[in-house]
């Protein structure tokens, strides 16, 4: 026979409960004020990181228009449109509605509702909030760092991240380029990946695609590579596992990828897009949306026999990219678990031979590297100690470049250029 159990031993049985929640929630005892004070000041080291990247950001900006005291003013003025290249500008302008299905023009349907200062308002008012999202994800990493590495360690990366030449500054220098949306798209994916998600990075990645197909190298590899280090973790590497984790991401690569080819440039060809983009975009700009990937490589070609870009440029790529192979060498060499993550910067090389930019691939291969390791770190895939290092301080300080000086787009350090 059950007894039921008396007021008394209920009472008793709540207290134990709840002691056991306490304890699991803080098994070393710490008080509650002690918590909070922790939590303030990781707070105020996440805001303070936070604001320094913005004020980067404006920095950059600033920059650009060579800090002249008319560039708020212009801000201001209906149908100003100086607050960014008008070649990136000129992305907002090609959409579905006007032109069909074309590359690059997904992002640019959000913006086909509005007119005159409003689209200059819209525009401007979403590059700074992708601007903000980037930089709140670099301070909740740095943060971090400054939480579970030594202060050298957390400086010599805050120094590279906020302040030098491939850093936050470009957010400002290169406000309104596509790849700071679809840096952010890449995090958030990863971040699912993390939470075991599969359908919904896979539609994400189908987004970031039809914004822009540099997506192909900068975020399809690393999405791949980090699957397979969170299947690898759990053992479950068998053929029908994998197959089953990232159908949906390769499905979408191959089937927008297609599209992109078949479809993707602009057919009505380049007479129209010139009319209709002459105030924003020099003529040979405009032959981005018109011309097959066959013309890309012919372009870059065409670059290196005309002497456009100099020794300079060649010096300054080699010096990054030296330094980035090494810093991963050297990480990948001591990791402790599974980290195809952190080799898959080099998926930006082949751009080299696809794109002008020069300048603008050193930097996204070290904004991948970052993201790299940041992920690497919070799921424990480096030695412990690794980054406190000095190597890898020393080559983390080599990437902070020039201080304050965006490191560049066609042509490396192209505003310290007459």
């Amino acid at each position: 026979m059950v007894f039921p159990a008396s007021s008394d031993q209920n009472l008793t049985n709540v207290k134990v409960r709840a002691a056991r929640l306490v304890y699991d929630a803080n098994p070393l005892g710490v008080s509650s004020a002690a918590i909070m004070t922790n939590t303030a000041r990781r707070l105020g080291v996440t805001t303070a990181i936070f604001l320094a990247g913005m004020a980067c950001a404006a920095f950059g900006l600033l920059e650009v228009h060579r800090f002249s005291p008319r560039l708020v003013d212009s801000l201001m003025q209906p149908d100003k449109i100086v607050w960014l290249y008008h070649y990136t500008l000129a992305h907002y302008e090609i959409n579905y509605f006007q032109y069909g299905f074309v590359k690059r023009a997904l992002l640019s349907n959000l913006f086909a509702p509005f007119h005159g200062q409003r689209w200059v308002d819209a525009t401007l008012l979403f590059n700074l909030v992708v601007d903000a999202t980037l930089a709140a994800l670099a301070a909740i990493f740095l943060s971090r760092l400054w939480r579970e590495t030594r202060w050298p360690t957390a400086a010599v990366f805050t120094a590279a991240t906020l302040f030098g030449s491939f850093g936050l500054i470009n957010l400002g220098s290169d406000i309104g380029r596509f790849d700071f949306v679809l840096l952010v798209m890449l995090v958030g994916s990863l971040a699912w990946i993390r939470k075991g998600a599969v359908l919904g990075p896979a539609l994400v990645t189908a987004a970031a695609l039809l914004t822009h197909e540099i997506y192909f190298f900068i975020g399809v590899p690393m999405l791949i590579a980090y699957t397979l280090d969170r299947l690898h973790d759990a053992a479950r590497l068998d053929r029908r596992t994998v197959w089953r984790h990232l159908w949906p991401l390769l499905a979408v690569v191959l089937a927008v990828g297609i599209a992109l080819l078949l479809w993707g440039r602009y057919e009505p060809g380049y007479q129209a897009l010139a009319d209709r983009l002459g105030r924003f975009v020099f003529p040979a700009a405009v032959k981005v949306w018109t011309r097959p990937l066959e013309g890309n490589v012919v372009l870059v070609d065409q670059y290196w026999r005309h002497g456009v870009y100099t020794g300079f440029d060649v010096v300054c790529g080699a010096i990054i990219w030296l330094l980035l192979v090494t810093l991963i060498a050297v990480l990948h060499r001591a990791r402790r678990a599974s980290a195809l993550i952190l080799l898959t910067p080099f998926a930006v090389l082949p751009m080299y031979a696809l794109g002008t930019d020069y300048a603008r691939w050193c930097k996204l291969g070290f904004a991948l590297l970052i993201v790299a390791i940041a992920f690497a770190a919070r799921d424990r895939r480096l030695a412990d100690g690794m980054l406190d290092r000095p190597l890898v301080r020393l080559l983390m300080l080599g990437l902070v470049g020039l201080p304050f000086v965006p490191f560049g787009i066609e042509h490396a350090f192209q505003m310290l250029r007459p």
